[in-house]
């Protein structure tokens, strides 16, 4: 099955963000991107595995309760 334009699209940053991450791996940044991105693909079990990285680095990200919180709901 021939991907489409946007998976494609999306499958490139998620590239470009697991570069970042292993070249920067103390930035929190892009961890918070990937989430965001997995999310954003409905990706919800990895979303939820970077969103668990980064609370297990900063228990207060709010960002990251906030998109967990969105991942639940999404899930149900």
């Amino acid at each position: 099955m021939k991907k489409d334009k946007s998976q494609n699209f999306i499958d490139n940053i998620l590239e470009y963000l697991h570069q970042l991450h292993n070249q920067f791996p103390n930035e929190v940044i892009y961890l918070e991107l990937l989430a965001l991105t997995y999310y954003e693909a409905a990706d919800y079990s990895m979303a939820d595995k970077y969103c668990e990285c980064i609370l297990a680095i900063d228990s207060d990200n709010k960002n990251v309760q906030e998109l967990k919180s969105k991942i639940q709901k999404s899930k149900a």
